[in-house]
């Protein structure tokens, strides 16, 4: 019986040890670029090739305090998570025709993506 649980526990071992140096996941082509989205506080999101996420307001005012999120970005179902932050997928991204995006910070950019979550638009800006 200690012979067994011996070989389960090396196994065990050898298992973790295996995976810790697994890379992340690929996101989702589609989803990779910087998303700006149309509500008051133009909540932005980054999303990396190798999973990096953020998401945060845009715009300093109060009523878009605590919206910074960081950590890895997912999609499990109709979710798209970032760190702490988990968004219901309403419309995966899609091709729109070519049309400006005003970010108030920055200024104008050229979408032609556009994704729906929490039934807020989010267009991928081009070059940014």
């Amino acid at each position: 019986m200690q012979k067994r649980l011996n070989c389960f526990l090396g196994i065990l071992c050898v298992s973790i040890l295996i995976s810790c140096g697994k890379e992340a996941q690929e996101v989702d082509p589609n989803y990779v670029g910087y998303w700006l989205g149309q509500g008051s506080c133009e909540p932005g999101m980054r999303i990396k090739a190798n999973g990096d996420g953020t998401y945060k307001a845009t715009r300093q005012v109060s009523d878009c305090d605590n919206m910074d999120h960081r950590g890895t970005a997912r999609i499990q179902g109709d979710k798209l998570k970032i760190g702490s932050k988990h968004l219901h997928i309403d419309s995966a991204p899609t091709a729109t025709a070519p049309h400006s995006v005003h970010m108030s910070l920055n200024g104008e950019f050229t979408s032609t993506m556009q994704l729906v979550l929490e039934g807020d638009t989010y267009y991928r800006l081009d070059g940014y």
